[in-house]
């Protein structure tokens, strides 16, 4: 699947960020192990063909890419609300 991604922004781990109402830097990331190529505008690293990370909480959701860039700190790129729809279909 072909998946799009924008870029959110630069943060280090447990910065009190919330993609979607999800506190994604907190909390466990969760591989998506199901083919995905990843694209999107490059913004000092680029997203194409990173791994592809999820988060389930509390009944929702979300997609994204995070892109280590020094120790500890990561460039997050997200998906899109269609795409998080699809992509949440997948999983179980």
């Amino acid at each position: 699947m072909l998946v799009k991604v924008e870029y959110f922004g630069f943060y280090p781990l447990g910065a009190d960020i919330e993609l979607n109402n999800i506190p994604i830097m907190k909390l466990e990331w969760n591989l998506y192990k199901k083919f995905a190529l990843t694209y999107g505008k490059k913004n000092v690293v680029s997203p194409f063909l990173e791994h592809l990370y999820y988060i389930k909480w509390n009944g929702r959701t979300v997609f994204f890419v995070a892109v280590e860039y020094g120790l500890g700190h990561y460039h997050i790129f997200k998906t899109g609300e269609k795409t998080n729809q699809k992509l949440s279909l997948k999983i179980k």
